[in-house]
């Protein structure tokens, strides 16, 4: 179980330290800190990494709660 909407917290909580650091960095140098960004604008950054937590984000979060919601 992991905070939703899925922040900072959630990444530490589900990466290994130096993944989940990388990742913050690099959200935060990229979107600046505190800003909430749609997973769209997330997938299309060009970077492997924001990209990979995109696709984590939807699959293991909106993907299956959408399948259970709506079919």
């Amino acid at each position: 179980m992991v905070p939703i909407p899925f922040n900072l917290n959630s990444i530490h909580q589900v990466f290994p330290k130096t993944i989940a650091d990388r990742l913050e960095t690099k959200l935060i140098d990229t979107f600046g800190f505190n800003v909430k960004v749609p997973i769209l604008q997330l997938r299309g950054t060009g970077d492997k990494d924001l990209e990979f937590l995109a696709d984590y984000i939807y699959e293991k979060i909106f993907l299956h709660y959408t399948l259970k919601q709506w079919e």
